[in-house]
């Protein structure tokens, strides 16, 4: 009964509002990026085209692993300078090894890493995906994405980012990232799904309050999901931006 209850109680949660259209398109980009790891078909959302591909390097019990599709960046055919910026989730051991992963790191910016605060701690797992690379890697995942970037025709003037479960936080990595190492001249949007929680409180008040990212960062989860409750609280995580359960 009790149970009943606290789920009646959270549907009925004010909620923040969210742009539907946009919201359906990130999820469409977000199964797109799993597709693309599948080298399947990639049903893109409308108006969007594929313009580039990322990959990411996971590390199995710390020690071997390999380069994996990640993601893919999609250009608006309406508005050029408007990029989608898709990350998938797990889908292999090695993806779900990075998800339980513990310890800790400061996250580096691309760019600016002298001003960014030295204490801005993440998990080592998430960090790992994102930063290192291995085998016959040339450029990280965060190095392909800035230059992939820097390579359009076109260039960003709004990039909007959004991933799936183990997404969620490479998502919200890549958008603080944008925000400390290519200023307040982009404008970002962030909307991911059943993202875990990233990092610790420093990563959080940077995010949220000195990078002003809060109210253009919408976090969406199913209030039966356990993996936005990962890693726990007790460990010290925390979650960013919005909540839309």
């Amino acid at each position: 009964m009790s149970t009943q209850r606290n789920c009646n109680a959270n549907r009925h949660i004010t909620q923040v509002k969210l742009d539907s259209r946009l919201t359906v398109n990130c999820g469409m980009a977000s199964l797109a990026a799993y597709q693309d790891y599948e080298k399947v078909k990639c049903i893109l959302p409308p108006e969007f085209k594929c313009v580039a591909r990322f990959t990411g390097f996971d590390k199995f019990f710390d020690r071997t692993g390999e380069p994996e599709r990640f993601g893919l960046i999609l250009q608006s055919t309406l508005q050029p300078t408007t990029y989608l910026i898709a990350f998938r989730g797990t889908a292999s051991l090695a993806d779900a090894y990075e998800d339980i992963w513990a310890n800790t790191v400061a996250f580096k910016p691309y760019n600016n890493q002298s001003t960014f605060p030295k204490d801005v701690h993440i998990a080592d797992g998430f960090n790992s995906i994102y930063s290192s690379k291995g085998e016959n890697m040339l450029l990280s995942m965060q190095e392909q994405l800035f230059e992939k970037l820097s390579n359009q025709t076109r260039s960003p003037q709004e990039i909007i980012i959004t991933g799936h479960s183990l997404g969620g936080p490479l998502a919200s990595l890549f958008t603080l990232d944008i925000a400390a190492s290519l200023g307040k001249d982009i404008s970002i949007k962030n909307i991911t799904f059943a993202s875990p929680r990233v990092g610790l409180q420093t990563w959080k008040d940077t995010y949220n309050k000195k990078y002003d990212l809060e109210s253009v960062t919408y976090r969406i989860a199913n209030y039966r999901d356990l993996i936005p409750s990962l890693p726990p609280e007790i460990l010290g995580y925390h979650h960013i931006g919005q909540q839309f359960l």
